[in-house]
């Protein structure tokens, strides 16, 4: 892995970060369970929407309270200008300012690199989950927003464990393996012709999909100086912005394959190109 000096975060700025994680996955579990078998089950059985509804409600309280502590922990923090303060310019300059700080900093390029593969080759695979779960697994509406639902569930335990016990030493470490999980999950679940199989591997990769997008950002946030945060997160939110090209490349191999081959071939490039990247990683040791 890669050997890198981090500026350790106080504990209350790690939990933040990992809070926002937190947060962000009952969002997406509450919508892919709800919404889905709303639709589809409202237009052929009415009554179930009643108990969708329930779920719902359960969901959302639990989402507001997790809303509200990470908002408390949010005004405990003090803030702390930068040391340095630069002159204000425009977004595009900020952009290539960041660029030009991170092409200096190794590390930072190593860890990017691995964003842009996560969002390539890993998280486009959940476009093609519904797909799967209508033509190979054989189930409908509900189970499938179940199953969508699995991923993020297993990201938000993810998350709680990551702002609870992991410390800055930690999160290269976090970072790689939570990345190479999730990549590996995608490949067993191309396999998967079980529906409970199927559930329990994507927790899994919801878990491993945690450590990347946490880490992703607190790794970045510790490695920057204060005068210089702002830009380099915004590099990386363009590096985010890779995942509609994956979106393309996985419909495309969708089309000219089938789906299960698809999302396994394109899991498969994405391993082989973050073990390359992990191992320029690790070359750029001491650097």
């Amino acid at each position: 892995m890669l050997s890198t000096k981090l500026t350790l975060c106080r504990p209350r700025q790690t939990l933040a970060l990992s809070s926002r994680e937190v947060v962000g996955n009952v969002f997406r579990v509450r919508m892919n369970f709800t919404f889905i078998p709303e639709i589809n089950y409202f237009r052929e059985y009415g009554y179930r929407r009643i108990a969708v509804r329930d779920a719902d409600t359960i969901v959302l309280e639990a989402h507001s309270k997790i809303h509200s502590i990470a908002f408390l922990v949010a005004l405990s923090m003090r803030y702390q200008p930068p040391r340095v303060e630069t002159m204000r310019s425009g977004a595009l300059q900020q952009l290539r300012e960041g660029v030009r700080y991170i092409r200096g900093s190794r590390p930072m390029v190593g860890m990017l690199a691995v964003t842009v593969i996560m969002n390539l080759w890993a998280f486009p695979f959940a476009a093609m989950v519904p797909v799967i779960g209508r033509d190979v697994l054989d189930i409908s509406a509900l189970p499938i927003g179940v199953l969508l639902s699995a991923e993020g569930a297993g990201a938000f335990v993810g998350a709680l464990i990551i702002a609870a016990l992991v410390r800055p030493a930690r999160f290269n470490r976090i970072y790689l393996s939570g990345s190479f999980l999730m990549l590996a999950s995608i490949i067993v679940f191309s396999f998967s012709s079980l529906y409970t199989v199927s559930l329990a591997v994507l927790f899994i990769a919801g878990l491993g999909a945690a450590g990347f997008s946490a880490m992703q950002t607190a790794i970045m946030f510790t490695l920057a100086p204060p005068e210089m945060r702002g830009r380099v997160m915004g590099v990386l939110s363009v590096c985010i912005g890779a995942s509609p090209l994956g979106m393309l490349h996985i419909g495309l191999m969708a089309r000219w394959l089938s789906v299960p081959t698809a999302v396994l071939l394109v899991a498969v490039e994405g391993l082989f190109a973050l073990a390359l990247a992990a191992f320029l990683w690790r070359d750029s040791r001491g650097n």
